[in-house]
């Protein structure tokens, strides 16, 4: 099982998330010094790569302590958002449709599987 955040874990995602409800989009994601990004096509999580992404349509930026914060289900990302612990830019219509999705079964789905890949 690959560490938080390293390379490996970043690979990991698609086959550990899968299917999800989440809307279609291209995200950039930053983690303390880590940047990655993922991509939702037709409900699926299709890829991760590491490093930023020109084309992403929205940002995600946490310290390394609220992201983990977030994957251990200890708070939730729009509660970290209005918090400010979550700091998003970009598109806004898209920012919102994923805290909307974060704040469901789904969501709690896909960070159960998420951490049963993450060592």
């Amino acid at each position: 099982m690959p560490p938080f955040l390293t390379p490996d874990w970043i690979d990991a995602l698609p086959g550990a998330v899968g299917a999800v409800s989440a809307p279609d989009a291209v995200v950039a994601v930053e983690v303390g010094s880590t940047k990655f990004a993922v991509v939702v096509r037709d409900g699926v999580l299709v890829e991760a790569t590491a490093g930023p992404r020109a084309e992403a349509e929205c940002t995600f930026t946490a310290t390394v302590k609220d992201a983990q914060s977030i994957m251990n289900g200890e708070v939730a990302p729009d509660t970290a958002f209005m918090q400010g612990r979550l700091k998003a830019a970009g598109a806004m219509d898209t920012v919102l449709a994923l805290l909307k999705w974060s704040a469901g079964e789904d969501f709690a789905s896909a960070r159960a599987r998420v951490q049963a890949v993450t060592d």
